[in-house]
């Protein structure tokens, strides 16, 4: 059977929005309704690794600011937006063999899953984020010399940074799946690759930390969100451009082979799984 357009998909999702909306709306559920720690832990994670990282930097190094920034604000804007790309990916690439039941006995289409899995880690996201602000616009008001901070007309441009770590982080998440399909092990690595990736992303540092840390930033795509995350709120923050160009040639890459390969693999899923 030819696969369908990517076009047709598009089509098919919109018509599908009220079971994306109740598939949000469960997990949601069951992550804030049934526990009290679901919540506290959803909210307080990017807090909470801020001060244990901004700890650690200050007892290594003996250093109280990264790149002229206090080192708990750099390491808080990092963690915020890095929880974002790990929860997307995560939930993208294990959302095929966590619906495996559903696959096999109805016809949906496969994006949905990725879809729900966006908007629910975009929820999560979204209470980290006020919580971020909440602590920026403390700094800024509350604490006499934190001139570092500032809510300018830069805050137009935050859409179009979550719009590329969406982009990028289906393009690995659906990669991920499909492979997972066929080769079950690659799942259980997934934690493991995704704790590799934050020790190589611009959490802990810019991606103007010396030479080799440029050339890893340049080719890890994650950097640039993180970069330009902090240019947002940061005054005189300057992301290099040249890792923003590498990063945007390998996210479009990603993106089309993603594609590619969700498009071989679909109508295979069900006899696979």
């Amino acid at each position: 059977k030819t696969p369908n357009s990517f076009l047709f998909d598009l089509k098919e999702i919109w018509k599908s929005k009220f079971i994306i909306y109740e598939f949000a709306k469960k997990e949601l559920k069951t992550s804030y309704a049934q526990t009290i720690i679901g919540p506290v832990y959803f909210i307080l994670l990017p807090l909470i690794q801020a001060i244990i990282l901004n700890f650690f930097m200050n007892n290594i190094t003996n250093k109280s600011t990264i790149d002229g920034y206090p080192s708990f604000i750099f390491c808080l804007l990092g963690t915020t937006i890095w929880n974002l790309c790990s929860t997307m990916i995560t939930k993208n690439s294990g959302c095929l063999l966590l619906n495996r039941k559903l696959i096999t006995k109805t016809y949906i289409n496969k994006l949905i899953f990725y879809i729900s899995g966006t908007i629910i880690s975009f929820i999560h996201f979204l209470t980290n984020f006020l919580l971020l602000v909440g602590i920026l616009i403390y700094y800024k008001y509350f604490v006499s010399d934190a001139l570092y901070i500032e809510f300018s007309y830069k805050l137009l441009f935050l859409p179009l940074i979550l719009f590329y770590l969406i982009i990028l982080c289906f393009s690995v998440g659906t990669i991920i799946s499909c492979i997972s399909i066929r080769y079950r092990d690659v799942v259980y690595g997934i934690p493991f690759i995704i704790s590799m990736f934050f020790f190589i992303s611009p959490v802990l540092f810019s991606a103007k930390s010396g030479k080799l840390f440029s050339f890893i930033f340049s080719i890890n795509p994650v950097s640039s969100v993180m970069e330009y995350f902090r240019w947002v709120f940061l005054v005189d923050y300057a992301p290099l451009n040249n890792v923003l160009i590498f990063n945007l040639i390998i996210t479009i890459s990603l993106f089309f082979l993603s594609i590619n390969i969700f498009k071989k693999t679909e109508n295979k899923i069900a006899d696979l799984l």
